[in-house]
């Protein structure tokens, strides 16, 4: 077994324990079916395990970032 089919194979395992709308369809192919509705509707979407894992990792924010930056006077070296 590859490392991908691996990380796909314990995915599946945590998406049965949270309930996320993600099926195997066959060896290559993972369906994902949204639990809320986009703004145009959503269709599931037919991913391969590389494509699922690229845009798991995308939502990852990257490293040594502050998600919040504060501008003026809340600012760290601001002279007030």
């Amino acid at each position: 077994m590859t490392a991908i089919n691996e990380i796909a194979s314990n995915f599946n395992c945590a998406t049965e324990f949270f309930g996320v709308g993600l099926q195997q369809r066959d060896a290559e192919h993972l369906l994902y079916a949204a639990s809320k509705p986009g703004p145009g509707g959503s269709r599931p979407q037919l991913l391969t395990q590389l494509q699922l894992i690229d845009r798991l990792a995308a939502m990852a924010p990257p490293p040594r970032v502050h998600r919040h930056r504060y501008y003026g006077v809340l600012a760290p070296n601001s002279p007030l």
